[in-house]
């Protein structure tokens, strides 16, 4: 640093500088609120007092602002009770020398920071040592305080010394004198410390020696029941922790000798003695101590109380307090499960139904002067249980059984079973059943219960015995279980001398005025169950009784009667009267007594089979638990032929020449009836025309025609019907005769094929459907697949295509028959072929393609056509010249309309029309 010029005092200098620094303590903690002065030097000597005064802020720093230029000496102290001494720049305690080369601070033309002062610490010492309280006795506690120190802020540590020797891990404000400490004296060191300001240590001034402790002692008690053979138990009460005891026992304030444990069992050498207990307490460093409890109540004689008796309820336990000092009077309380049964304080107590399943002891208590009150309990035996008599059900009579009922026992209560013969056990008879053998017959039959449960008492009941034994075997009864039927009852061999009576039953019940031995079934006994009930009866024996066994019902039947004509053909109903309710039937119908195949419903159809025979009927009646019974009806009268439904036939057909007619017979019955035909004419039979069509011949021309019908069917008698006359039969039609006629025929294809024409039908008009999208092609061909023509050629964008026209001999281009139509085809077709004589008379006007006939004279007809295709139009006919012969009308592309001369007729036109209209006016 360079050292300013010193200032003089008669120079005035304006203030051009500032000094910054800070404060700390020795840890670098900044020091708030330190106090700072600023010495200047002024003609070379410091000025006694400081040029200016500032105070540290929150982080310890602190500024002079405006500071002339010279040079200046910085000191810094607390402001208040300071631990630290006032500390000059930079952290010295003197005032640095006005020619120093450090500790001085110059202020020329810029400010000076970085005025950092470290206050230097004060020396730790101690004001006054540190002092102990408290007595120098094994077992006191001792407390050191810290003493008076001379700097705030300080920790401190202790050592507690016996003697001159450091006590291990005795280092807290607090040391418990120990047993070891005795006859030394303790003190203790207490070291301060403080971060920055080192430490210091002062040692208190040692106590007296230590001397022994003085045990706290109580008086002992003794626990434990005065009673020959009990254990007493010494109590010694709270003494100073860590005491170690030793005992005496005394029995009238003798020492007993040997007993010298903290326990004691009474003997008999105690009896009507008092007892007492000394002990003893040691601990190292302590004085010893005596106590002694004071004198119990003299010793008894007691006994553990007995009780005798079956644990079951109802049964009595009676209690025994057994061998107690002489002159004890007792009191007795009854236990239930070791809580004292309400009222139950007497030396017997009866055992109730609360007490089913529970331990039931008796508590005992004795009481004697100068004696302590002793309560005994008896030992805990097996529990209660409720148990009751057995009692015998069931028929005394050998080869019947017999049920052992138990009554009611504890629950989960096993049981076994022992039957008895005049009071000697049956070998092998252990369950709860018996059945009586012969060996039995005159003999007492009683069962012994034995129930035993884990923890529970085993009890054995005994059942009273029965009368002696008969020998009396099951009756049974002879007879149907048919209303009407005498039952008679069939006892068996009973024992010699009884006397039997008997009761019949219905249903269980007694019927009344029923007790002789035969009874006759009524129709109240119908759907119920008859049984016989016979009892036998001999002095000293059981009085026994038995009902036969029986696993079906009476039956209520009826003689079934036939209602319907003896006839083939109508139908016999069975009718099976009145029967018990509730009764399902089946049937078998009889022919002349003989079981007729597959006649089983409640109605039969007699057949021709059954003619001349007789017939009845064999009803059987089932209801469940009741007695099947089957009954048979009177036979019919020989049964006669039947007779056949007819119907009056008629004719269909065209009446003409070249066309079928058909018989249409209407309904015959029974279903089938055999049909036969004849065709008349005018009235005569026509040979072989014995079919049901008759196809119509030029002889039949102006005659009308008839068909007689005739039905035969076995059985029945056979029968005939006409029908009415048609009207004349007409000639043939051209069209008929040059064509022929057929039925017409559609066949449906897809694709590409060569379709046969059928047999009749190679003439005729075509009509052709075609629902695909291309091309649709049909050529007639003749039997060799040559060409004839080309029938339809369209091509189809779609939208189909429909067309007819004329092939075979009606084309009179080629004039020959047609065998087979070649088809191609993009998709669906359909054909049909008709025949000419079909077709439909030529109308005014029309749409499309069609066939029609023209039957009037030659004239001139306006043929007109509005759509944009193709419109032919072709005229078939007979020309006198030339025969059968067409003649094209039209043949134009788009819109037609004109005059044209049209032959006479019969004849055939055909007009194609692609998607449009024409007319045809005459």
């Amino acid at each position: 640093m360079i050292v300013a010029a010193p200032v003089h005092a008669d120079e005035i200098e304006l203030p051009t500088g500032a000094i910054t620094g800070s404060v700390s303590d020795v840890v670098a903690a900044p020091l708030v609120d330190a106090h700072v002065e600023l010495f200047a030097l002024v003609d070379g000597a410091w000025a006694p007092e400081p040029t200016a005064e500032v105070m540290t802020d929150a982080n310890g720093d602190f500024a002079f602002e405006a500071v002339a230029d010279g040079t200046y000496a910085v000191r810094a102290d607390e402001a208040v009770g300071s631990d630290f001494l006032a500390t000059w720049y930079p952290s010295t305690d003197v005032m640095p020398r006005v020619d120093a080369t450090d500790g001085l601070v110059v202020v020329g033309s810029a400010p000076v920071g970085g005025i950092d002062i470290v206050l230097l610490p004060s020396a730790i010492e101690a004001a006054s040592a540190p002092q102990i309280t408290g007595s120098a006795q094994v077992g006191a506690s001792l407390v050191a305080s810290d003493g008076e120190w001379s700097v705030r802020g300080l920790t401190f540590t202790r050592q507690w010394f016996r003697g001159a020797d450091a006590i291990d891990r005795a280092t807290d404000p607090t040391y418990s004198v120990v047993p070891g400490d005795l006859g030394s004296t303790i003190s203790v060191a207490v070291t301060a410390h403080r971060d920055g300001f080192g430490s210091a240590t002062v040692t208190s001034a040692a106590t007296g020696q230590v001397a022994a402790g003085t045990i706290t002692a109580a008086t002992p008690t003794i626990s434990g029941t005065l009673a020959v053979g009990e254990t007493l138990t010494a109590e010694p009460g709270t003494w100073t922790s860590g005491t170690t005891f030793t005992y005496e026992w005394l029995r009238s304030g003798l020492v007993v000798t040997g007993a010298t444990g903290s326990t004691y069992q009474l003997t008999t050498a105690d009896a009507g003695r008092a007892i007492s207990v000394r002990v003893s307490g040691t601990k190292a460093g302590y004085t010893h101590e005596v106590t002694t409890s004071t004198a119990s109540a003299m010793v008894a004689i007691v006994a553990t109380p007995k009780v005798t008796g079956t644990y079951a309820v109802g049964e009595t336990l009676t209690a025994s307090a057994g061998a107690w000092t002489t002159g004890t009077s007792f009191t007795f309380q009854w236990l239930r499960d070791g809580t004292a049964i309400a009222g139950a304080t007497q030396g017997t107590y009866k055992l109730a139904s609360t007490d089913n399943g529970t331990v039931i002891t008796v508590q005992v208590t004795g009481a004697n002067s100068g004696y302590a009150t002793i309560m005994r309990t008896s030992a805990a035996p097996a529990k209660a249980v409720s148990a009751a008599t057995p009692k015998i059900s069931g028929v005394v009579a050998v080869g019947q059984a017999l049920t052992a009922t138990a009554g009611i026992w504890t629950t989960g209560t096993s049981l076994a079973y022992q039957w008895l013969r005049d009071g000697t056990a049956i070998s092998g008879a252990t369950s709860s059943t018996y059945r009586l053998v012969s060996a039995d017959a005159g003999r007492a039959i009683s069962v012994k219960v034995t129930g035993t449960q884990s923890g529970f008492a085993t009890i054995t009941k005994t059942s009273a015995a029965t009368g002696k034994v008969l020998t009396s075997p099951a009756p049974t009864i002879s007879g149907s279980m048919v209303v009407g039927t005498k039952l008679t009852p069939n006892p068996g061999v009973w024992t010699s001398g009884a006397t039997l009576s008997y009761v019949w039953l219905r249903a269980g019940a007694a019927i009344t005025g029923a007790t002789t031995n035969t009874y006759t079934l009524t129709p109240s006994d119908s759907d119920k169950l008859i049984t016989v009930k016979v009892t036998g009866r001999k002095s000293g024996f059981a009085t026994v009784s038995l009902t036969s066994a029986n696993t079906t019902k009476t039956m209520l039947a009826a003689t079934p009667t036939i209602a319907g004509a003896a006839k083939v053909g109508s139908t016999l109903t069975a009718k099976p009267g009145t029967w018990t309710v509730g009764t399902a039937f089946t049937y078998a119908w009889l022919r002349d007594g003989t079981a007729i195949t597959g006649a089983t419903a409640s109605a039969y159809k007699l057949t021709a089979s059954d003619k001349g025979k007789q017939i009845s009927v064999k009803v059987t009646g089932r209801k469940s638990g009741v007695t099947t019974v089957s009954r048979t009806s009177a036979k019919t009268a020989v049964v006669a032929a039947g007779t056949l439904t007819t119907a009056t036939p008629t004719v269909s057909g065209t009446k003409r020449v070249g066309y079928t007619l058909t018989a249409v017979p209407g309904t015959w019955g029974p279903s089938p009836v055999t049909l036969t035909f004849q065709w008349y004419r005018n009235g005569a039979a026509i040979s072989n025309a014995t079919a049901s069509t008759y196809k119509l011949v030029s002889a039949d021309i102006g005659k009308t025609m008839t068909v007689k019908v005739t039905g035969s069917k076995s059985g029945y008698a056979s029968a005939s019907k006409t029908s009415a006359a048609t009207g004349s039969i007409a000639d043939a039609s051209w069209y008929a005769k040059k064509f022929g006629v057929f039925t017409s025929k559609t066949i449906s294809g897809y694709g590409d094929d060569i379709v046969s024409v059928p047999a009749g039908m190679s003439s005729g008009i075509i009509s052709a459907d075609f629902a695909g999208d291309g091309n649709f092609i049909v050529w007639a061909l003749d039997s060799a697949y040559h060409d004839q023509d080309l029938l339809f050629n369209a091509i189809s964008s779609g939208a189909g295509f429909t067309g007819a026209t004329v092939y075979g001999k009606a084309d009179g281009i080629w004039g020959e028959p047609t065998a087979n139509f070649d088809i191609t085809a993009d998709g669906a077709w359909t054909i049909t072929l008709s025949p000419i004589e079909s077709a439909a008379p030529l109308p005014q006007s029309g749409y499309g393609s069609g066939v029609y006939k023209y039957d009037g004279a030659a004239t001139s007809v306006e043929l007109g056509y509005s759509g944009d295709s193709n419109f032919i139009v072709w005229q078939y006919f007979d020309s006198p010249t030339w025969g059968y012969d067409a003649d094209l009308l039209v043949n134009e592309i788009g819109t037609v309309n004109g005059r044209y001369t049209l032959n006479r007729g019969p004849s055939i036109i055909v007009i194609t029309a692609d998607e449009g209209g024409w007319h045809a006016y005459r």
